[in-house]
């Protein structure tokens, strides 16, 4: 079963129908212990499956949270240095468009070059 919903996600579902789909399983299996089962049992299983769906569920709205851990790491990297890289960056792609424009000519690699230099002197500028 596990198998046929993981190929399902990878078809294109959503993470709302894979935790569907998880929780349909979670209920299958307990409806199929307290068949076949003892209470004892039935009643164990009941608290695993239910420890399960709430750590899925706990991971599913961590995972949708807006204030994910992820999110507010700081990063190693100072603002310097980012700046530093995209200033590297730009030049970069104003010589690859310089090139383009030198060999086209055209009102779109001219527009792509303007571009490019203003962001360059704007973020030199506030550096």
């Amino acid at each position: 079963m596990l198998g046929d919903i993981q190929e399902r996600f990878g078809r294109g579902h959503g993470r709302a129908w894979l935790w569907k789909e998880a929780f349909v399983a979670v209920t299958c299996e307990i409806r199929i212990s307290m068949r076949s089962n003892g209470s004892v049992v039935m009643k164990q299983r009941l608290i695993l499956s239910l420890v399960l769906a709430a750590v899925f569920s706990a991971g599913y709205w961590t995972a949708r949270s807006t204030q994910s851990p992820r999110e507010e790491m700081q990063s190693a990297r100072t603002r310097e240095q980012l700046v530093a890289d995209t200033i590297v960056f730009l030049e970069e792609e104003l010589q690859k468009a310089d090139g383009e424009h030198d060999r086209n000519r055209s009102p779109r690699s001219w527009a792509t070059r303007d571009a490019l230099r203003n962001k360059l002197d704007m973020l030199r500028a506030s550096n």
